[in-house]
């Protein structure tokens, strides 16, 4: 049973988007409400191939390999090249990429929704050996820990703002 993809609802799905078949919902009046959001990324659904890297369009086989990466949410499939640290290697979903929320990551520049272009700009809290080994600074902690806006865990966040390879990373 899958929930409603009305994130403000927490109800158990039983209907899904006429247009992608992907997107489920508990009723018409959640599905109207998400709309705004999901029709960013309702048509992108509706064409995702699962025999092509869905960033450099290249069919999958001898020339390219198999998919690396396939999204559990949007269904953005990746070849090896696509799925590193670049643009093309970012899913359609806008507040993770390949079902890992980047609010648990440390921000880096590419972390965008491929269909929308928009950087993702929530709360970050990556694990502490990650924060270290990208030598980013107790001050740039915030003093206690609270309520990720992304994921809902209580964690010590970075500050808003906080600059990571000369970007500005939310």
């Amino acid at each position: 049973m899958d929930p409603c993809g009305n994130t403000l609802c927490d109800q158990i799905a039983n209907r899904q988007c006429s247009e992608c078949k992907k997107a489920r919902y508990c009723s018409r009046e959640c599905q109207k409400q998400n709309w705004p959001t999901h029709k960013i990324v309702c048509k992108s659904l509706k064409e995702v191939d699962k025999t092509r890297c869905t960033g450099c369009k290249k069919k999958f086989g001898p020339e390219i390999g198999r998919p690396d990466e396939t999204c559990p949410d949007c269904h953005y499939t990746a070849c090896e090249s696509c799925a590193c640290h670049n643009r093309r290697g970012t899913c359609y979903c806008e507040n993770s990429n390949f079902g890992h929320p980047y609010c648990g990551r440390v921000p880096e520049w590419y972390h965008a929704s491929q269909a929308t272009g928009k950087v993702y700009r929530g709360d970050n809290h990556p694990e502490a050996s990650d924060a270290s080994s990208h030598g980013i600074p107790d001050a740039q902690w915030e003093d206690e820990p609270r309520k990720c806006g992304n994921c809902g865990e209580v964690k010590r966040c970075l500050i808003p703002g906080y600059m990571c390879n000369n970007w500005l990373c939310q």
